[in-house]
């Protein structure tokens, strides 16, 4: 079963698979994959790996392309590659509806709120961004939350992951303090501070960054939080 989809530039390229996978998952409850990307160059086909989706039988996806990071066509067998999807059956005219409506979705992204608890031996001052919020919780760990734009929660758990690694190294480099995630579900209970706080002694380097016993970071660290948080 093959499908035309014709877009020539990388960066829609990557856009239509991310929205593509979304839109499979919502159509068949899952979406799993086993990777092993080939690459055929004889025949210009990527070969992405196999898809579970919940027919019983895992799915080869693949692509043709015309040039390097287009996608011409996009391909699927079934019968972990063995046979082809014969047109006119259910799983053929789902696929199809996928495709289609992958076409008519890219861009159209879910807001999707995303928290993330962070540990250290203090809890962080409250700090309100435009797009995040970092609030003290009552067993000592501190929660950041942000705005993540993404086609659905798997997808927008990914990036956020990242977010929270470079807003942890970075709470580290400007408060001296170790940070990591909790292993256990914390109490998720914040606590309100009203006034923000912030490191204006740079002085303070010979020790940990802190005023009433919670961690604080420069007016400058705020401002980086927020490039790394935003969209």
């Amino acid at each position: 079963m093959e499908l035309n989809i014709g877009i020539s530039d990388v960066k829609k390229s990557n856009e239509f698979l991310r929205c593509l996978w979304s839109e499979m998952a919502k159509e068949f409850g899952t979406c799993g994959w086993q990777y092993v990307p080939i690459k055929d160059g004889s025949k210009n086909k990527i070969t992405f790996g196999f898809m579970n989706i919940n027919q019983g039988t895992a799915l080869e996806v693949g692509i043709t392309y015309k040039e390097k990071a287009s996608i011409n066509n996009i391909y699927f067998l079934q019968n972990h590659g063995k046979e082809d999807i014969q047109k006119g059956t259910e799983l053929y005219n789902r696929l199809k509806k996928v495709v289609k409506v992958t076409k008519e979705s890219v861009g159209k992204y879910q807001a999707i709120l995303m928290q993330a608890t962070i540990k250290a031996y203090y809890p962080i001052m409250s700090y309100i961004g435009e797009s995040f919020v970092i609030l003290p919780m009552v067993d000592g760990d501190s929660q950041f939350s942000c705005i993540i734009n993404a086609y659905d929660v798997n997808q927008a758990s990914g990036y956020f992951t990242r977010k929270v690694n470079q807003v942890m190294d970075f709470f580290s480099v400007e408060t001296n303090a170790i940070f990591r995630r909790p292993n256990t579900r914390p109490n998720e209970e914040t606590v309100t501070i009203e006034k923000q706080i912030y490191q204006d002694d740079s002085e303070f380097m010979d020790d940990l960054s802190l005023v009433d016993d919670y961690l604080v970071i420069s007016k400058e660290g705020k401002q980086l939080i927020e490039q790394i948080a935003s969209n």
